[in-house]
């Protein structure tokens, strides 16, 4: 009631004094009774008070609408405050509980009261993890009203529609990108060509070859710190790779021009089994005559050829017997490469040596 209670008094005494009177005068005059108005204008004043004041005190109560944490009841209350509804229905109120309208604020007919008690939720974010107790409806929204500042590329798992459930986990993960330049080197390739002008059997490297550089512009994408993907965005060549060249001997030696005999009795020419080494794999970098193993050197048996004599080898070339072996026996001739690759396409086979002096 807007009226004081002060006020409201006044003007309902007044109100059933008059309506007392009315009421014996109406009884006297149907009845033709000689009433003695001071009772019975006191009884009927005092019924009419209380009937009124019975009416004013039902009076006070209104209905409103109470929804606590989703469920809406409705109910006749005679508290004036939020804070009073509150207490009468014994509802507790947290510091992060959400209440509607403020509980300072007056209860009138039809007031819509909303209480929504603040869950526990854990929040995983930067190495380390937040514990919050939160109203919102949302996983998007709690972390919206939380000390919690997100990227634009920033994940949250689960999602930002996700329901806010009391104990859930959330984890938010920070995306970060970086644009890096890098140079990279290029291999290059071994292209091998066939060489009339050189004895089938001998390999020439022309051009050793050289790696390339190539600039790469790439995106980065961190994920929490950590590298999660990186994207190629260009390309620039700097520096382009040059290739090996090989050269493989294909020609074959003339043995019409070839002398007859050597001074000893034997052939000049003579066919040998050859086989191919490399210094340092299973063998040693010096020979029998003190002289470093190297292409041009070849093992010879003393007996069969003297050490130091001058040979010209068919796909080989001209070499110095300067060597010996343990199973170079008889018509035996190891030829030395510089590299393993040589002597592995050398590999065995039958060859004509011709005696140079």
């Amino acid at each position: 009631m807007k009226v004081p209670f002060l006020k409201f008094w006044h003007v309902t005494s007044t109100t059933i004094r008059g309506c007392a009177t009315r009421l014996v005068d109406s009884v006297r005059r149907r009845t033709n009774c000689a009433l003695s108005p001071g009772p019975t204008i006191g009884g009927a004043v005092l019924a009419l008070f209380l009937v009124l004041g019975l009416t004013y005190f039902y009076g006070l109560k209104k209905t409103v609408a109470l929804t606590v944490d989703g469920k809406t009841c409705y109910l006749k209350t005679r508290a004036r405050k939020v804070s009073d509804l509150l207490k009468e229905r014994g509802i507790s109120i947290g510091q992060a509980d959400l209440v509607k309208p403020e509980p300072s604020a007056p209860l009138e007919e039809g007031t819509e009261v909303v209480v929504k008690h603040a869950v526990p939720i854990k929040v995983r974010v930067d190495n380390g993890e937040k514990r919050l107790l939160t109203t919102a409806s949302t996983v998007g929204a709690a972390i919206k009203v939380a000390p919690i500042r997100l990227g634009v590329k920033d994940e949250v798992f689960p999602d930002s529609k996700s329901p806010i459930v009391q104990g859930m986990v959330v984890r938010v993960v920070r995306v970060t990108e970086r644009i890096e330049t890098i140079k990279v080197s290029t291999p290059f390739e071994t292209v091998s060509r066939e060489d009339t002008s050189l004895l089938k059997g001998r390999v020439k490297v022309v051009i050793p070859g050289r790696e390339g550089t190539v600039l790469r512009t790439l995106k980065i994408t961190y994920r929490d710190g950590r590298e999660a993907k990186r994207i190629l965005q260009s390309e620039e060549v700097i520096d382009p790779p040059v290739n090996r060249l090989v050269r493989f001997g294909t020609g074959r030696p003339i043995y019409a021009a070839l002398p007859g005999r050597i001074s000893r009795g034997g052939e000049r020419v003579q066919m040998l089994i050859a086989t191919a080494y490399t210094p340092g794999y299973d063998c040693g970098t010096r020979t029998a005559t003190g002289m470093k193993a190297g292409r041009g050197v070849v093992a010879v048996d003393p007996r069969a050829i003297p050490l130091g004599t001058r040979l010209y080898i068919e796909g080989y070339g001209e070499a110095l017997a300067a060597d010996t072996g343990g199973a170079i026996k008889g018509n035996r001739i190891d030829l030395c490469f510089d590299t393993l690759a040589e002597a592995r396409v050398f590999g065995r086979r039958r060859v004509a040596v011709r005696i140079l002096d």
